[in-house]
């Protein structure tokens, strides 16, 4: 969670950090920037037992306090000491930002912003689409009271137009912002290099690009919702001799078995990498070789790694669950798919096969990300947002 003390203080208020690469942190170490460009000071506070490349972001744009976990409060991501901290941050914040809702520490800045009269922004997070919603529903439809407390006063912070279409609010109507992160169009590497590069961190693609192939890359947390097997089925149909794909992330043990056992029945098995989390240099690197981005997932409020693929000028294929779907069919950035196997590896087969195509789609994804994306437009959402939580 970020916190901002002081005057004109932020403060934000995130569940855990612990997942360094994570999409909640990520994004919120990406809005650091904008609070700093509009005077205003941020503390982050965060339920952590690690602290990885985002925390130490963080750490350099902000006040970042991190709390161990309870042994009680720890399922719920909190602990006493956190809530104190909490507390304190909320007394001498001038706008307080939750991101997701459904856990402890940010229920609780919730509730002390409404004792202490200070505007609260929530950033959802996905957790109140209705994919989501759904997980624990009746502990959520017991607690309803609690939310519409809480979401009456809200400013709701979405990132996409997607997900500000259809959020569950328990029958209150919050003011909606759509503000998006900003995202660094980066240039690209010589092949070689990244070749390289990708090499010296155990990922050789070095006979992939020799071959004329093309690299799919998924890069992200391992989760049931982001459509894995689906992705490797997908691949299994249409991949060629010389492609690849590179299956870059993390998740927790057991849906990592998940993964392993469809992969060792994949035909194709030989041709998937799995090098786990890879730096932000690593993927700069990936995304200059030939390839495409592929997430077919059930549900994504944003997709910060399918935002950063576009910024290198990489296509991408999304299922139309995905946040950013409206911007890649808007600026034909890629191709958007109904949740629909078929469909989707159809989708990737267009690109396998076709450079021109690629390169053609991968130009239109950096433009779409350098048009709605760079900082002046985020900077000035984000504004609008806070002037407006304060009034």
């Amino acid at each position: 969670m970020t916190a901002a003390t002081g005057p004109n203080g932020i403060l934000h208020v995130l569940p855990s950090i612990d997942d360094a690469y994570g999409g909640p942190p990520r994004t919120m170490a990406a809005f650091l920037a904008l609070s700093a460009a509009l005077g205003m000071r941020s503390v982050v506070i965060a339920s952590a037992t690690s602290r990885g490349e985002v925390a130490r972001q963080v750490a350099t744009r902000s006040d970042l306090r991190t709390y161990r976990r309870g042994l009680i409060l720890g399922r719920l991501f909190g602990s006493i000491a956190m809530l104190r901290g909490i507390w304190v941050a909320v007394g001498r914040a001038d706008v307080v930002l939750g991101h997701s809702l459904f856990t402890l520490p940010v229920v609780f800045s919730g509730v002390a912003c409404r004792v202490r009269r200070k505007p609260w922004v929530l950033s959802p997070h996905s957790c109140l689409d209705p994919y989501d919603v759904r997980k624990h529903w009746r502990l959520k439809r017991l607690l309803a009271p609690l939310w519409r407390a809480l979401l009456r006063d809200a400013d709701l912070w979405c990132l996409t137009d997607v997900e500000a279409r259809h959020p569950v609010t328990f029958g209150v109507s919050p003011r909606v912002h759509v503000v998006p992160p900003p995202i660094d169009v980066a240039s690209r590497l010589p092949v070689e290099d990244a070749v390289t590069l990708l090499a010296g961190g155990g990922l050789d693609l070095r006979s992939a690009v020799g071959d004329g192939g093309c690299v799919v890359s998924f890069v992200g947390r391992f989760d049931v919702k982001k459509g894995i097997p689906r992705l490797l089925d997908c691949f299994d149909q249409v991949a060629g001799d010389g492609d690849r794909l590179v299956l870059a992330g993390r998740g927790d043990a057991a849906y990592e078995r998940v993964v392993e056992g469809h992969l060792a029945q994949a035909k194709r098995r030989r041709q998937v990498m799995r090098p786990g989390w890879l730096s932000d240099e690593q993927k700069a690197a990936l995304w200059s070789l030939p390839g495409i981005f592929a997430l077919p997932s059930d549900n994504e409020n944003f997709a910060v790694a399918v935002a950063e693929a576009m910024a290198a000028g990489i296509p991408v294929v999304i299922s139309d669950r995905v946040g950013l779907a409206d911007l890649v069919r808007r600026n034909g950035a890629g191709l958007v798919t109904r949740l629909d196997s078929t469909e989707f590896a159809a989708a990737m087969a267009s690109y396998l096969t076709d450079a021109g195509r690629r390169q053609r789609d991968g130009d239109r994804a950096r433009a779409a990300v350098r048009e709605s994306m760079n900082v002046e437009v985020c900077l000035k959402a984000f504004r609008q947002m806070i002037e407006t939580a304060l009034a």
